[in-house]
């Protein structure tokens, strides 16, 4: 089961939503499907979007540092 899926679970019950945090990391980011992979699981998942957060680890922004400064 999907981290998104427990916490959809979780509000289903009456409990209130918190934040899901998934970690991307540099190699995941350049991968020409990140978006489509990114989009396929929320769209399979019963999580709401809202409730969705990415976070890109430094090593991501720092491989590319002249691209992230932009």
């Amino acid at each position: 089961m999907l981290k998104v899926d427990r916490e959809r679970e979780r509000i289903a019950l009456g409990m209130q939503p918190v934040k899901v945090t998934i970690n991307v990391s540099a190699t995941q980011f350049r991968s020409p499907d990140f978006t489509d992979n990114l989009l396929s699981l929320i769209r399979n998942s019963t999580m709401w979007h809202e409730w969705l957060e990415l976070e890109v680890t430094e090593s991501t922004v720092m491989s590319r540092i002249n691209e992230a400064a932009k």
